[in-house]
């Protein structure tokens, strides 16, 4: 199945998507194919003919997707053909980052990611707090630093929410903004060492005091 997922990653590489016979260019007659995969349950992604039995790749691009006999017909000596045996081969969809598991529990709570500034998100919080009383932690997610052109701080954070912790994550899922409830909450001293310096850490200001910024998983 390895060459199958290298396949499958060709496919995205080239930004092709599986097309149905009816649109594929006939190969030339005395054309031999780098790869052939035959007896497939092909998906296509093609609406006028979504299914298929066959793939032939020629050069990272497709040259064939149709019926059995028509990829044989490109097999040479050094074709590397494989019977699929009924499996299905469909497009590659590969990602280089995906946080797959994580996207419920990093969801939860007010939505910062379409504030533009810092007032814009402590108004949001200070709304979706005062709307939920009952919440022992004020959680959200989606600012963004860059769009705010500085990052924000837990004293300004602790003007919107101070009776209790809140938490929230940026748009990475990996840095996070914490008020100073939070900071007790967790049991994080002010002289808290960072788990991998420079890398891996709790933002401090000038002065050396921690701003209410996790870099990087800190404060997981």
């Amino acid at each position: 199945m390895t060459m199958l997922r290298s396949f499958l990653t060709l496919i995205l590489a080239a930004s092709l998507s599986l097309a149905g016979c009816s649109d594929t260019p006939a190969p030339k007659s005395d054309e031999t194919a780098d790869t052939v995969f035959t007896n497939a349950k092909v998906y296509t992604v093609n609406e006028k003919q979504p299914w298929a039995d066959a793939v032939a790749v020629k050069d990272g691009k497709i040259i064939y997707v149709g019926d059995n006999a028509g990829a044989r017909a490109l097999i040479g000596n050094s074709t590397e053909a494989t019977d699929l045996q009924g499996r299905m081969l469909m497009p590659g969809f590969v990602s280089e980052h995906d946080h797959l598991i994580a996207t419920k529990w990093t969801s939860y709570g007010v939505d910062l990611s379409e504030t533009k500034t810092v007032d814009e998100a402590l108004e949001k919080i200070k709304a979706y707090a005062n709307a939920n009383p009952d919440k022992k932690v004020i959680l959200g997610y989606g600012f963004n630093r860059l769009t705010y052109g500085r990052w924000p701080n837990k004293a300004e954070l602790d003007t919107v929410i101070s009776d209790r912790p809140a938490f929230l994550l940026d748009f990475t899922i990996h840095d996070a903004w914490l008020n100073s409830k939070a900071f007790e909450a967790g049991g994080v001293p002010a002289d808290v060492k960072d788990p991998v310096p420079d890398t891996i850490y709790w933002q401090r200001d000038d002065k050396g005091e921690l701003t209410g910024i996790s870099i990087e998983f800190a404060w997981f």
